[in-house]
């Protein structure tokens, strides 16, 4: 853990927002499913309820969160603090880019690395994440750089 760190943080104004629309796309739902309507409709509110409940729980817990760092840059691995966490070691990056995914029609910002040992490249999804995508992954290019540099022999 010697050497310099960078943390990222959740920003709280698009999880306040995510909680606020489902609040009130839950309300609305359940507004509906309050007149007489068919027993498929039911199903879907129900569904549609389950949904939002989920999301609320997801991005409030994120919100409350948000003093704990998503992403962690150190001068020798990257820490990623998403639904599930990872640690990527810059000894292995051999590529590191920022792109745009999109999921559920949602677009999103996306840290890509390719690895030495691997074929498949590390997604890290920066939902909420308070810092411009390039600018990090810039950061950890230059973080890799330095490892590869400093163990290359000669």
């Amino acid at each position: 853990m010697k050497g310099p760190r960078d943390d990222i943080y959740t920003a709280t104004r698009p999880l306040i927002l995510q909680v606020a629309g489902l609040l009130l796309l839950g309300s609305l739902t359940a507004w509906t499913m309050s007149f007489a309507i068919p027993p498929w409709a039911w199903t879907i509110g129900g569904v549609l309820l389950l949904a939002c409940g989920s999301g609320i729980f997801l991005a409030s817990g994120r919100l409350l969160t948000r003093r704990h760092p998503v992403i962690s840059v150190f001068s020798d691995r990257v820490w990623y603090r998403g639904l599930r966490e990872q640690v990527v070691m810059l000894r292995n990056v051999t590529g590191v880019r920022a792109v745009r995914a999109r999921r559920f029609g949602v677009p999103y910002s996306c840290i890509e690395m390719d690895l030495s040992d691997d074929d498949e490249p590390v997604l890290f999804m920066l939902w909420a994440v308070d810092h411009p995508a390039a600018e990090l992954a810039a950061l950890i290019a230059s973080r890799a750089e330095i490892v590869q540099r400093d163990r290359a022999p000669g």
